[in-house]
């Protein structure tokens, strides 16, 4: 018997925290920038995953913190904005079909057999006692500001969300850090040339270069491309290479063994 009273009241209590809970959640929804922060924090909660997923425990120093949140930040922005433009836009063909269709079914036909009374008292009491249908009164001027600051809104959201949009896709295409690329001219005009220097284009230096792989197949062919470039800047007979390969699962092994006739006599495994 004691069961029988206790599984109504938890139920009942169950009820009473859904119930409010519902209604918190709707009244925090409809606080301006909420469903934003929030969608724009699910799609940065899953390319964080994606990207730890991949690069996580490969080599820390190779991802500092800060570098890898401004790049999913600078990932994460143009998906959002296209988001909340396709919500935006399917929002407001919705309420227009909506509308629509509300339209068709108060107004519909405007012939009809059937005589129906109520009908034919609201048109007498929008009608002046001489038989002509009064006008509608125009909307009072605080709900016509009102629309107007709605519209207004809703063009701004859409501008702001395009130009996120575009500059996202722009960053993501040509953006390159200063200190990447500060070596590029002189790198650029060491390879122009038809038949290259063997002591290089730099200081003369005797550089040493030594890397360690492990399961390392994505990162190797610009591993390769750009080593090879550097070797022709530094000059062939200024380089050396030293490369371990930690019995990888993947094609690591592979991928050196068919690189290595590149580097030639400069590579010691």
């Amino acid at each position: 018997m004691p069961n029988n009273k206790l599984i109504p009241r938890l139920l009942s209590h169950v009820s009473w925290l859904a119930r409010r809970g519902g209604r918190f959640t709707f009244t925090a929804l409809r606080f301006p920038g909420v469903i934003q922060i929030a969608c724009f924090a699910i799609l940065y909660r899953y390319a964080s995953k994606k990207w730890c997923d991949k690069y996580c425990g490969v080599w820390e120093p190779a991802f500092p913190m800060a570098w890898t949140v401004f790049v999913l930040v600078l990932a994460v922005i143009p998906v959002f904005a296209l988001v909340q433009l396709v919500w935006l836009l399917s929002a407001t063909l919705l309420s227009y079909v909506i509308k629509s269709r509300r339209n068709k079914k108060r107004h519909g036909p405007t012939e009809s057999l059937v005589f129906d009374a109520e009908e034919a008292e609201r048109m007498l009491q929008d009608s002046d006692g001489d038989g002509n249908t009064r006008s509608e009164s125009p909307p009072p001027p605080r709900s016509r500001l009102a629309l107007s600051v709605s519209r207004v809104f809703w063009w701004a959201q859409i501008l702001l969300y395009s130009w996120l949009l575009l500059w996202g896709i722009w960053e993501y295409r040509h953006y390159e850090n200063d200190d990447d690329v500060r070596f590029r001219p002189a790198l650029q005009q060491a390879l122009s040339h038809k038949t290259r220097d063997p002591s290089g284009y730099a200081k003369g230096e005797r550089i040493y270069f030594a890397a360690a792989f492990y399961n390392n197949q994505d990162v190797l062919p610009y591993w390769t491309r750009s080593l090879l470039d550097v070797i022709a800047y530094l000059g062939p007979n200024n380089v050396y290479v030293s490369v371990v390969e930690n019995n990888s699962g993947d094609s690591t092994p592979d991928l050196l063994r068919r690189r290595r006739p590149k580097a030639g006599r400069h590579v010691v495994e």
